[in-house]
């Protein structure tokens, strides 16, 4: 059987750093290998406008592949990573698609970056994963840094499909690490009846 594999969602900045001390924490704990995604976005300042999707420019390739470099640098040995850069015009539809590509188990993303007062924040990034991905996705708390083994886990379920290979894959790693499982049911309002 291979090895099961996380995706992070990775970026030069702090919430890019959230995610991959996370991401190797979460490894630490349940020996999953990690993917780096860096996705280039079209018509951003990182890429040349309107570049083909695929179509990998020289020095915005080899910058994106530097900074991936630099976190890989920062992995523990014995953590198997690989790193990938992607050129598309939605951050999230790539880390979708290069999810579904990798047979990803998790997605792994930083918060976003606005607000102050919660380490919790859906950004656009965010917001479209969780609204869009059958995936599972791993929210990171904005400042956080590895801190030792995993000692719980949080799973929000909806009623969107995915909701049941999520919750019987937080209880499948809950019992097998021996961990502390709380269920957070997240419910649109909009879509109850009264």
């Amino acid at each position: 059987m291979s090895q099961i594999r996380y995706l992070v969602g990775y970026r030069p900045h702090e919430r890019g750093q959230d995610a991959l001390s996370l991401a190797i924490t979460l490894a630490q704990s349940f020996d999953v290998a990690l993917d780096l995604v860096f996705v280039v976005r079209e018509h951003s300042a990182f890429a040349p406008a309107y570049p083909p999707v695929g179509r990998e420019e020289p020095l915005i390739a080899a910058q994106a592949q530097e900074w991936l470099d630099e976190a890989v640098a920062t992995v523990p040995r014995g953590i198997e990573v690989a790193t990938h850069v992607r050129y598309a015009p939605s951050i999230a539809e790539w880390l979708m698609s290069t999810a579904d590509e990798l047979g990803s188990g998790l997605i792994v993303i930083g918060s976003g970056s606005s607000g102050v007062v919660r380490r919790h924040e859906l950004g656009a990034v965010a917001s479209t994963l969780l609204h869009q991905t059958s995936r599972p996705v791993c929210l990171v708390p904005r400042g956080y840094r590895a801190r030792g083994p995993i000692e719980h886990i949080d799973c929000a379920v909806g009623l969107r499909p995915g909701g049941q290979e999520l919750l019987d894959e937080a209880v499948e790693v809950a019992a097998r690490r021996d961990l502390p499982l709380r269920l957070i049911t997240i419910v649109d309002i909009d879509s109850v009846e009264d």
